[in-house]
């Protein structure tokens, strides 16, 4: 999805918007046509289960532990979310060592018995066969476990970089690691979380499989669509506290310190599939149910109080944005990776899953104002400096004669998926497009727009791959890492070029402004640090 979709009205909140976003993928799917049917078993206790079909539309269980579910179960699969709405792995109904199976073949009912519990997946007693057996359905796994399960599906398939086996969609399993795409936060298997990946790796078309397909069932239809939805997350701040975990920050103060910043300002940011108005079914994600965090009643739909009819899930209408935001009031312990939701439209219901979440902001290191000494920036333990540029009464002094800042910065962090390699339990997150953003400019200035005003860009340490400008940003080639504070990034702004710079006064209220230093990935995450400048008369 480009920055300039429907969704991109979202990215210049000053809360952390975590937006489900639409996305219709180009796959085709055999639910539609066929009858329905009715899949049995009883699931783990403190399990759930949700069926999900290959066009993306999904069922939830109801009844307790002994599940039955309807729908056409041809390829469909079947999954269990935990109580508290996380994302728990697939079933599996067949296969050990190096390959399994999860995939329903057949249009008949079929009894699944007791679900086997495993670590992030789990084991159908009694399939009777009925799974599919194509090549595109097979799942790699190690000693009968899936290699996505358990891992949110952030595992490396063949060389990250080769075409995949499996079929695209939400409803499939593109790179066949057990997560389909609904649940897997990393679909083509490339170590890059979906909503920061800029390749364009895919598995193969549903409608070239159709001829491998090996159960019964009409072929793909034109026009039939695997649909479902994103969702991300844009963290901005703008007091005099700046969370990053390079920063020197004790773990515990930083923990502190984002489950304060967290609740006022975070939202999620739905858009409704095919629909101005539906529900989100939050599975049991306890930010969803009604609480009270520092004075403020939560959840909130577009910012009024909702009412709530079934706890946990919430209605939904598209609002002057083009999306119904909610305020969930949120700490970082209780949102991330892996959480799950059904959207429910009218009679359908799609799944998705949460990517990540920035729990921090770009923080500077540095900065140095042309003609003038480099500013190294301490931190201390409540996240606050000494130095200018955090805070409106503390700011960045530009004179008249120069325009340029050099910035450099730490990179946003989010937590580190399970398995994932990281010594203190969070992750620098690489692959974004860094750029100053200024919606509110300075008085007198005709012009508002960095674009075009990035140069003299750099990555540490050495070795690692080197960021590139272009008119809309710095891009950052460097991959997801183990938070570090030598992994930094460098770039030169022209005030000059974001502003109509003669015009802006040199004194009083006029001469201050401020640029948010953003992070962005593809799908419109977004983590911001608002950065205060002032202009001051020419150096003699």
């Amino acid at each position: 999805m480009s920055l300039g979709s429907p969704c991109a009205s979202v990215f210049s909140s000053a809360r952390l918007l975590v937006g489900i976003c639409c996305a219709v993928a180009a796959s085709a799917s055999l639910a539609g046509a066929a009858g329905a049917a009715t899949v049995t078993g009883k699931a783990p206790k403190g399990y759930q289960v949700v069926m999900l079909l290959p066009n993306g539309k999904a069922v939830k269980a109801t009844g307790g532990r002994s599940f039955s579910l309807r729908g056409t179960l041809n390829k469909a699969s079947l999954h269990l979310v935990k109580a508290d709405g996380s994302y728990a792995g697939p079933v599996l109904l067949a296969g050990k060592g190096s390959k399994v199976y999860a995939t329903i073949s057949g249009l008949s009912n079929l009894k699944l018995g007791t679900l086997s519990l495993k670590r992030g997946y789990a084991v159908a007693k009694a399939p009777k066969g009925r799974y599919q057996r194509a090549a595109a359905y097979s799942v790699s796994a190690r000693s009968g476990k899936p290699i996505g399960a358990g891992r949110s599906g952030l595992v490396k398939v063949g060389n990250g970089v080769a075409p995949l086996a499996g079929i695209n969609g939400q409803g499939h399993d593109a790179d066949r690691d057990g997560i389909p795409g609904a649940f897997d936060i990393d679909d083509n298997g490339n170590l890059v979380i979906d909503n920061v990946d800029r390749t364009t790796r895919a598995g193969r078309a549903f409608i070239a499989q159709a001829a491998q397909v090996m159960s019964p069932g009409p072929g793909p239809g034109p026009g039939q669509q695997s649909a479902g939805f994103r969702l991300f997350s844009n963290f901005k701040i703008g007091g005099d506290q700046t969370p990053n975990v390079n920063a020197g920050i004790s773990a515990s103060a930083l923990d502190t310190l984002v489950d304060e910043l967290l609740p006022p300002t975070i939202t999620l940011a739905t858009q409704v599939v095919g629909g101005s108005t539906g529900n989100l079914d939050c599975l049991g994600n306890v930010y969803c149910l009604e609480h009270v965090v520092g004075g403020q009643t939560y959840p909130k739909v577009n910012f009024q109080p909702v009412a709530i009819t079934t706890p946990g899930i919430l209605p939904l209408a598209t609002g002057p944005t083009n999306d119904a935001q909610i305020s969930p009031g949120a700490i970082s312990s209780q949102i991330g990776s892996g959480d799950a939701f059904l959207q429910v439209v009218g009679s359908a219901s799609y799944a998705g899953t949460l990517n990540f979440v920035f729990n921090t902001v770009p923080a500077l290191v540095s900065f140095q104002v042309a003609g003038e000494a480099p500013v190294t920036v301490s931190y201390d333990s409540s996240g606050r400096t000494a130095q200018p540029g955090m805070s409106p009464q503390n700011r960045i002094e530009v004179p008249a004669s120069e325009s340029t800042v050099r910035l450099t910065f730490w990179r946003p962090q989010r937590r580190a998926v399970a398995g994932e390699a990281s010594t203190d339990g969070w992750v620098d997150i690489g692959g974004l497009l860094y750029r100053a953003d200024a919606p509110n400019p300075p008085a007198g200035t005709s012009r508002s727009s960095c674009n075009g005003a990035y140069s003299a860009v750099s990555a540490s340490p050495a070795g690692i791959a080197q960021p590139s400008a272009g008119p809309d940003g710095v891009q950052d080639a460097a991959a997801d890492a183990a938070s570090a504070a030598g992994q930094t990034l460098t770039m030169t702004i022209d005030l000059a070029t974001c502003f109509d710079w003669p015009s802006v006064a040199t004194s009083g209220p006029a001469s201050e402004f401020k640029i948010d230093l953003q992070a962005q990935s593809v799908y419109g995450d977004n983590s911001a640090r608002m950065v205060y400048f002032k202009k001051t008369p020419a150096l003699p």
